[in-house]
């Protein structure tokens, strides 16, 4: 189950991340996860596809630390590729859309 550990801290870390460009670049207010991903489009530092992206990464990773139980992990498994390419993908678009690339 190591994968999901590896999963799981890639995606808080890539939400850290947003979190940092909206708090720190942007000077959004902190309220949630979600509201941040959507202050980030709203104010046009992501677009629409990176905004998708880090709401079904985070529901993905809120489902490993709090649903571990009826997960199916044949499902992540098989998804794995995708899951860490969308990870890569919106990285680079967080990076992308500071300031001092």
């Amino acid at each position: 189950m190591s994968i999901l550990y590896a999963i799981h801290v890639s995606i808080e870390a890539t939400v850290d991340m947003a979190i940092l460009v909206g708090t720190k670049i942007s000077e959004i207010e902190y309220i949630g996860d979600y509201d941040m991903f959507e202050s980030l489009f709203n104010e046009r530092v992501i677009q629409n596809d990176t905004f998708e992206k880090l709401r079904r990464l985070n529901g993905l990773r809120n489902a490993i630390v709090h649903a571990y139980d009826s997960l199916i992990i044949e499902e992540i498994y098989d998804n794995y590729d995708e899951i860490m390419k969308n990870i890569s993908c919106v990285i680079n678009d967080l990076i992308e859309s500071t300031p001092n690339k």
